[in-house]
């Protein structure tokens, strides 16, 4: 079973390799970044921010799961911000689409959806775009089951209601029964 955690580690690792070889360099760091200095500009972070997953039956839990990983660039606001962030999105997208083992971890090529935003209100300006990479991994999340207490078995009476008191019991159990559970 391979965890958000683990996929995330995965995809920090490949971006970071075609961000260290720009010239210059991209600093590609994996987590979110609050306090951003104007020289760690232009920035790259990598964090996973959703997982879910839907059960698909069996005796052992297992489920399809989903992960969200995003990738947040950051540039300085200046003129051509815009161009200058959507060319290392791109750059990102490439390297992680055109990667064959990083597309045979996911049941299907992974949606993905970019969105500029502005921060005017850091202590350095800027702008950037976040890349939001929604993903099924190709392995199922299986969970062992832990064994815990045995129900042996469930005891039921049956307390039917008084005719002349509608909803009242009479508290004399009309019916009694022990369902026992088969022995293994």
């Amino acid at each position: 079973m391979i965890t958000k955690q683990q996929h995330l580690i995965d995809c920090h690792a490949r971006l970071k390799a075609v961000f260290d070889a720009q010239v210059p360099p991209v600093r590609c760091d994996r987590n979110r970044a609050y306090e951003i200095a104007a020289e760690r500009l232009p920035l790259v972070t990598v964090y996973a921010t959703d997982e879910s997953a839907d059960q698909i039956g069996g005796e052992v839990p297992s489920f399809w799961h989903r992960v969200t990983l995003q990738v947040e660039i950051r540039v300085a606001l200046t003129d051509a911000w815009d161009a200058a962030a959507d060319a290392l999105a791109q750059t990102g997208l490439n390297a992680l689409y055109a990667d064959a083992a990083w597309l045979k971890r996911w049941k299907h090529p992974p949606g993905f959806r970019a969105r500029q935003f502005v921060d005017d209100r850091a202590a350095v300006p800027m702008g950037g775009v976040v890349l939001s990479i929604e993903a099924e991994p190709r392995a199922a999340l299986d969970f062992t089951l832990v064994p815990g207490t045995v129900i042996g078995g469930i005891d039921v009476d049956i307390d039917v209601a008084d005719p002349l008191k509608p909803g009242t019991p009479d508290g004399a159990p009309e019916a009694q029964m022990q369902l026992d559970t088969p022995p293994e």
